[in-house]
């Protein structure tokens, strides 16, 4: 709901005809989002009083999950695309997931703010034992708004990836490539599993 929430906030040549599209999903989302909180406040009111509860958490996002977020930044006219090359039916920890999940709604976010219309690139690629390399790369644009200009809470997004990765372990940086695009990549940890 954020991106698509910032979309609409930072983007000022979106058509009548995004905007709806962009509210839908934001609808959409949100009406997910309710039901999921009501089926847990119906597990908290359902667990008797003095008895212990078992952890009870929403939903969280895992690694699988990150193809769904490119398909709605696609959705809502990101021109995204997700290349994983991880081994088959392997993931990465629960953990090390959420974050990179995390980052790439973070990254899309980002591009949808900073480079409207510019087509991305997001990779995915490890193993275990040597760790997951995320990247979420963008094309340049005739109109790129640098993470530092003035828009609200720029340049804070980027603190925040950078803080997810050193989280888990990892490192992150960012920049703009010598084609003018810019590019987030992160490297986190992936143990090898033991046998």
């Amino acid at each position: 709901m954020s991106m698509h929430a910032g979309a609409l906030a930072y983007r000022d040549d979106l058509s009548r005809e995004q905007i709806r599209k962009e509210a839908t999903i934001i609808q959409g989302t949100s009406m997910q989002a309710l039901t999921e909180l009501r089926q847990i406040l119906g597990v908290l009111r359902s667990t008797p009083v003095g008895e212990p509860q078992d952890a009870v958490e929403a939903p969280q996002p895992t690694f699988t999950d990150i193809g769904d977020l490119v398909e709605e930044a696609c959705a809502a006219g990101l021109p995204a695309s997700l290349t994983v090359e991880v081994p088959s039916g392997l993931q990465p920890p629960v953990a090390v997931g959420r974050h990179a999940y995390r980052m790439v709604q973070e990254a899309l976010t980002n591009v949808r703010k900073h480079a409207p219309g510019a087509r991305t690139q997001v990779v995915l690629r490890g193993e275990p034992g040597s760790g997951l390399h995320l990247e979420v790369a963008n094309e340049p644009v005739p109109v790129w708004h640098s993470p530092s200009a003035s828009l609200g809470g720029a340049g804070l997004g980027l603190v925040g990836l950078t803080e997810r990765a050193t989280i888990v372990g990892g490192a992150l940086t960012h920049g703009t490539d010598a084609d003018g695009g810019y590019r987030v990549s992160a490297d986190l940890p992936w143990p090898q599993e033991d046998s």
